[in-house]
């Protein structure tokens, strides 16, 4: 659907609650959902700028056990760009 506008998220940051490196915001994860076309299926949302600190490769592990991986899709909203965890997606399955 295009690029991800940043204008609507940064109006969301005032109003965002802060769990150590956890976002939640019922809000943006509703806009997500209608970008996305999602429903009613679980969602993993992660927002990063992909740092190694960050460790995608840690969720990408954990999301990897999750089953049925029908149920849940993973959502990654980044300041940088994916190619570099691609081939550990493939490696997972996670991919379609």
């Amino acid at each position: 659907r295009g690029s991800f506008p940043a204008d609507q998220l940064c109006q969301q940051l005032p109003t965002l609650e802060s769990v150590p490196t956890v976002l939640t915001n019922e809000a943006l994860a509703d806009w997500v959902r209608r970008e996305l076309g999602l429903r009613d299926e679980a969602m993993v949302l992660h927002l990063s700028n992909l740092r190694p600190v960050k460790r995608v490769d840690l969720l990408l592990d954990a999301v990897a056990q999750i089953r049925p991986r029908e149920a849940f899709k993973l959502v990654i909203l980044a300041g940088a760009d994916f190619a570099p965890f691609a081939d550990h997606v493939r490696r997972l399955g996670l991919w379609r």
